[in-house]
């Protein structure tokens, strides 16, 4: 297969996946009135699709090694799209609570499965497109999002839109398994001389600490993340939209994240990566600050876009990813 074909392929893929998870989070205030959750209650409802992907994700890097980042891939999409109308269809908190950590581990794993296949499919051809197969998910998360406005707007159920969008993503995925890549990326053991050093020890200490910034910085990224995502909708239904047009808060932030993410290549190659990340993260606050003081409807949205391309600057920088970002 040629690579562009095999690249098409990969990029379907992280489409599905964007549109997946995030066509739930504009309809969250009908699952919160439906169920009669308070704030409060529909935080820890929502404990359960992070606790989902938290638990899968270690599991899901050992199988990517095992089984092939291919299977895996094609294994989560099928999870994901058989699980994705519970979360509608849920009748207590609990329920949903479960259902929603079924779809997390799900998604986690589809995530990280095809995050590794685009860096097999990187080392192979030695062409850079992960930058862009981020794009691709944003693309697919703003789809989803504006199909969930849609369907909210129209007085289609939740259950029946998440059916159908699973449906669909997991036939994508079917549909493009063969152009993934088939093996996982060889796996070699670190090689020891049996010899230490003082500056070995030093440079092994320095790389401790980039981890652990790297590592801090991704977990402050979900949070960012997350919560323009999980509670734009609920900000703006309270502030007097009707359901679809509430739904648009999430759109307008994925929207931001795509657009972040169209120049992300432009402006790793012009500056590099560690710049392109600190200069990301300082355009972020004045996005939430905006955001939370706003008291009318207009400023809500362009704050939620103001919000993300400060976040894709870093957000979906690795291989592979935790949820919250998703891809």
């Amino acid at each position: 297969m040629r690579p562009g074909a095999r690249a098409g392929a990969i990029a379907a893929v992280f489409v599905v996946n964007g549109a997946g998870g995030p066509g739930i989070l504009p309809r969250l205030p009908e699952r919160q009135a439906a169920l009669g959750l308070s704030d409060a209650g529909l935080g820890l409802v929502l404990v359960g699709l992070a606790g989902g992907a938290m638990l899968a994700s270690p599991v899901a890097g050992r199988l990517v090694e095992t089984v092939g980042s291919r299977r895996l891939v094609v294994a989560a999409a099928l999870v994901l799209g058989a699980s994705l109308w519970t979360a509608g269809a849920a009748p207590t908190p609990l329920l949903l609570a479960l259902a929603l950590a079924v779809i997390g581990a799900a998604d986690a794993t589809m995530d990280i499965a095809m995050n590794a296949n685009a860096g097999a499919y990187e080392l192979r051809t030695g062409r850079s497109v992960m930058h862009r197969l981020h794009g691709a998910w944003s693309l697919g998360a703003v789809a989803g999002t504006l199909v969930a406005a849609g369907c909210a707007a129209a007085g289609i159920p939740l259950s029946l839109q998440l059916a159908a969008m699973g449906t669909i993503g997991a036939a994508i995925v079917l549909a493009a398994r063969h152009g993934l890549v088939a093996t996982p990326a060889p796996h070699t053991e670190p090689v020891s001389d049996g010899l230490s050093s003082p500056t070995a020890d030093i440079r092994g200490g320095r790389r401790q600490t980039v981890l652990l910034v790297l590592a801090a910085a991704t977990v402050g990224g979900a949070v960012l993340e997350g919560a323009p995502t999980d509670w734009s909708a609920l900000r703006l239904e309270r502030l007097g939209t009707g359901p679809g047009v509430a739904a648009l808060g999430v759109v307008a932030f994925m929207a931001g994240l795509l657009a972040g993410r169209a120049v992300g290549d432009h402006l790793t190659d012009r500056f590099g990566g560690p710049a392109v990340l600190r200069a990301g993260w300082p355009s972020s606050p004045p996005g939430w600050a905006s955001a939370s003081w706003s008291t009318t409807r207009p400023p809500s949205w362009p704050a939620s876009c103001w919000r993300a391309p400060g976040r894709a600057g870093s957000s979906r920088w690795r291989s592979p990813p935790p949820r919250g970002c998703r891809a």
